[in-house]
């Protein structure tokens, strides 16, 4: 599990110095909590979770609170379209 952080940890889009929710709002703790309760046991599971949890993020905020422009969530979608979570 401690790869799957590290992964999570070191990526560019949600990782440390990334000021996305990831990076700011969860623990270590809480991270390795989420990914145990949906049985992700791969790097590509981690960083899809972590993204995906970023996209709802910053989609919400979008959407309800108008605090993000969509020139930021677009710029993060067309980021995380270079990942390819099939390869492992």
């Amino acid at each position: 599990m401690k790869k799957l952080l590290e992964a999570i940890r070191e990526d560019q889009l949600v990782g440390i110095g990334s000021c996305s929710s990831i990076s700011e709002a969860y623990t270590d703790e809480e991270i390795l909590e989420c990914l145990e309760e949906k049985n992700i046991t791969t790097k590509n599971g981690a960083l899809k979770w972590a993204h995906d949890t970023e996209e709802l993020f910053l989609s919400c905020l979008t959407t309800n609170f108008d605090l993000y422009d969509e020139s930021t969530v677009k710029t993060f979608f067309e980021a995380r379209k270079k990942y390819n979570y099939e390869e492992e």
